[in-house]
């Protein structure tokens, strides 16, 4: 088991990206259809919440941070940096 910075981000065209320890990961999405408001939706971590069939996985989560707007990439290293970055090097 290792720890890791995992980050997302949904920007202003519904592409979603990901990044791992600071670094995007894998290829933007497409354009996705656009968020409703979300008034009706769930966060779920190391589970599946009210679904059938139910599943549990098991996780440890440190810390998790919400912005309200999609981060740049920069921005992205920087959150990195902030934490993961003191104990594996930070990104340059």
């Amino acid at each position: 088991k290792r720890f890791f910075h995992f980050a997302a981000t949904r920007d202003a065209n519904n592409v979603v990206q990901f990044y791992c320890d600071g670094r995007a990961f894998g290829a933007p999405s497409g354009a996705l259809t656009a968020a409703t408001g979300g008034s009706l939706s769930q966060l779920l971590l190391c589970g599946s919440g009210n679904v059938t069939p139910s599943f549990s996985t098991p996780c440890n989560v440190a810390s998790l941070k919400i912005v309200p707007s999609a981060l740049t990439p920069t921005q992205i290293q920087a959150e990195y940096n902030l934490t993961a970055g003191k104990f594996y090097g930070r990104i340059l």
